[in-house]
């Protein structure tokens, strides 16, 4: 993948984040945002302003999880 493609790519999954939505790449993943605001004491006082990104999570696909089970992990030796 080149990198003007990969930018093309990454803009248009941020956009997408961006406007609140899931993305899913196919059978790959699917990748998400969490969101964070600040303390309130009534629940009708919560702003747009006030809500921040608190994160973004990846959720692999059954597909991918399949094949990542017998995956194999190894100790690095220590020097």
């Amino acid at each position: 993948l080149s990198s003007a493609a990969s930018d093309v790519y990454k803009r248009q999954i941020i956009d997408r984040l961006k406007d609140g939505y899931d993305v899913c790449l196919n059978d790959f993943c699917t990748f998400g945002i969490s969101a964070k605001y600040r303390r309130v004491d009534r629940i009708n006082e919560i702003r747009a302003e006030s809500i921040f990104v608190k994160g973004m999570h990846v959720r692999t696909s059954e597909v991918v999880n399949k094949k990542l089970k017998w995956a194999r992990f190894e100790r690095e030796s220590e020097k």
